[in-house]
C-alpha cells in the first residue's frame, strides 16, 4: 500500500474530503517549508514503522518538490 493511498488529515474547513499526504506536502511547500521541515511535519501524522516507509515519504516529498516521479529523497537526520 502506498503511503499516499490513505487519507491522514481531517478535512480543512469548507472541504468535504480528507487531505492526502501529497496534498499536505504541497501545503507545506506553499508555506515555505523546505524538504526536511516538510518531512518532519508529515512524520508526526503518518505511521513510519520502518526505514522503507521513511524512505517512501522522503521520496514522495522529493518527487513533488522536483515534479519528477524518478526523484529520490534523503531521510533527514533528527534534530535534538
Amino acid at each position: 500500500m502506498s503511503i499516499n493511498s490513505v487519507p491522514k488529515w481531517a478535512p480543512a474547513e469548507g472541504v468535504s474530503r480528507l487531505t492526502y499526504t501529497s496534498d499536505h506536502i504541497l501545503k507545506c511547500f506553499r508555506e515555505g517549508l523546505d524538504r526536511d521541515a516538510t518531512y518532519w511535519n508529515c512524520a508526526q501524522y503518518v505511521l513510519l514503522k520502518n526505514k522503507a516507509a521513511r524512505q517512501e515519504l522522503a521520496n514522495l516529498i522529493a518527487q513533488i518538490d522536483t515534479m519528477s516521479v524518478y526523484a529520490k529523497g534523503r531521510i533527514p537526520k533528527e534534530v535534538a
